[in-house]
């Protein structure tokens, strides 16, 4: 009898910051436009010693903006890659427990080949800087450790099962193995 199970991407989760990504570029690519036209008004303040296209002051409105760019770009296409991702962040079968880890790296483990499986909670605080008002927001880690090699973990906050769901799943396939970390 094959039984497996696959847990993937929630959409929704990523669809929000893929949208913060594109008005996060499309407000520094308007900003250095902005920027690069009033150039023209007033490039030659502080730099009369300065000639050619790169000045000073284009410098500084140019490479800091390029930066930010790069910034929301990759928050916008590793968002956009994960909300069109088919791909399994953790699957399970017969055969082993397959996990895509960071960067998109997919590790592949018999269920011979695990010591154990931990579940992880880490708390992550957050001030803002406008008010001063502080918050905090829970990250769900499964922590997966082979006899040979070391640890691979993968966010499961965002995933569309609960760690209910994972690790009854993990524990119906493999009774053997050893979950830390949680009580059920």
């Amino acid at each position: 009898m094959m039984s497996n199970f696959h847990y993937r991407y929630r959409k929704s989760a990523f669809l929000w910051r893929f949208i913060f990504g594109l008005v996060y570029v499309g407000f520094i690519l308007f900003w250095m436009r902005m920027a690069w036209s009033m150039m023209g008004n007033f490039s030659h303040i502080g730099n009369e010693t300065s000639t050619g296209i790169f000045t000073p002051m284009r410098g500084m409105f140019t490479i800091i903006p390029l930066i930010l760019l790069a910034v929301g770009l990759y928050i916008a296409f590793t968002s956009l890659f994960k909300v069109l991702s088919t791909s399994a962040v953790i699957a399970g079968d017969d055969q082993g427990l397959t996990i895509k880890g960071t960067w998109f790296k997919k590790y592949h483990f018999a269920w011979s080949d695990l010591e154990y499986v931990r579940y992880e909670q880490q708390t992550r605080f957050y001030q803002n800087t406008n008010n001063m008002a502080t918050g905090s927001y829970l990250q769900e880690y499964l922590m997966v450790k082979p006899k040979v090699g070391r640890t691979v973990s993968v966010n499961i906050s965002q995933l569309d099962g609960s760690v209910d769901d994972i690790l009854s799943d993990i524990r119906r396939i493999a009774p053997i193995l050893e979950i830390k970390g949680f009580s059920q």
